[in-house]
């Protein structure tokens, strides 16, 4: 009997020990997390996507307010505390996580952060409008082109 409560101590004495280990690797795993989600909103911060965020956000808030000018201010106030750019960077976030480890969200901040970065993260916004716009020219004279040739074999299909 004294040998089977020994047993059955020492048994519980495991399965406790393995549980407290368990629940301590899953809190080490969830501060992990926790703290590469922090590091990619600074990422954001740095690299100009918050701010992109806040732009389209305002010009969304904007738009939306002219629709609708009888809406209070009141209502807008509510608005902004429920649907903020902050959350709209948060939604940014498991793109960058699947993407990049823990240690390339902390190089590419250390690039954000030095002076090269910085540069290209405050120039991003008017590259991306100069490249949109040259590939949208880059379209008009794509669809230019096949229609013209399109044209041309339609002639040549007639003779």
């Amino acid at each position: 009997m004294k040998k089977t409560f020994v047993v059955v101590g020492l048994l519980f004495a495991f399965i406790l020990a393995g549980n407290t280990t368990a629940f301590s690797q899953k809190n080490k795993e969830s501060d992990a997390k926790e703290a590469k989600q922090q590091d990619i909103l600074r990422l954001l911060s740095l690299n100009g996507t918050t701010a992109f965020g806040v732009r389209v956000f305002d010009e969304q808030i904007n738009a939306i307010k002219s629709t609708y000018p009888e809406l209070s201010e009141e209502f807008w106030t509510k608005i902004m505390k429920d649907i903020s750019p902050l959350n709209m960077s948060i939604k940014a976030i498991p793109a960058y996580d699947k993407r990049y480890s823990v240690a390339e969200i902390k190089e590419l901040i250390k690039f954000f952060e030095s002076p090269i970065g910085k540069k290209y993260a405050s120039n991003g916004g008017d590259i991306n409008a100069e490249v949109m716009s040259a590939w949208k020219n880059w379209g008009a004279e794509f669809a230019k082109t096949i229609g013209e040739r399109l044209k041309e074999l339609s002639k040549n299909k007639k003779k």
